[in-house]
C-alpha cells in the first residue's frame, strides 16, 4: 500500500478587533489655527487574537460643519497624525478611528470634537 499526503490544514482563530478606545485627542505642542495635531492609542488591545503588526488603523475627520467623515490617515502604527488640508479658525472638527485585521473592522472609537 501506497501512502497519500495531503496540504496541512491552517486555521486562524480570531475575530474583528474591539472598539477602540479612547478617543483621539488634540496634542497642544503640534496644535496652531491651521493644523491639528492628533494623537489616537488604543488602550482596549484586544484586536480579535492576530498580532498587532496584522492590524491596520485608520482616522477620519469631517470638515468642520459636521458633514460626512473622511479617511485622512491610515498605519500599521499606532500614532499622531497632523491635520492641515480644510482646517478654519473658530470651527470644531471630529476625530474618530477604527482598526481592521483580517477579520474585519472594529466599530468606531468614540468621537472627538477638536
Amino acid at each position: 500500500m501506497g501512502s497519500v499526503q495531503s496540504p496541512a490544514l491552517h486555521f486562524i482563530l480570531a475575530s474583528v478587533p474591539d472598539k477602540p478606545s479612547p478617543p483621539p485627542a488634540a496634542d497642544p505642542s503640534g496644535t496652531t489655527t491651521t493644523a491639528i495635531k492628533v494623537l489616537f492609542a488604543n488602550t482596549n488591545p484586544d484586536l480579535g487574537g492576530v498580532d498587532s503588526s496584522e492590524v491596520l488603523y485608520e482616522l477620519e475627520m469631517d470638515d468642520g460643519d459636521a458633514g460626512e467623515f473622511a479617511l485622512i490617515f491610515s498605519s500599521s502604527q499606532m500614532t499622531s497624525f497632523t491635520a492641515i488640508e480644510g482646517i478654519k479658525r473658530g470651527k470644531y472638527f471630529r476625530f474618530r478611528y477604527r482598526a481592521k485585521n483580517v477579520i474585519g473592522y472594529s466599530e468606531y472609537s468614540d468621537v472627538a470634537y477638536i
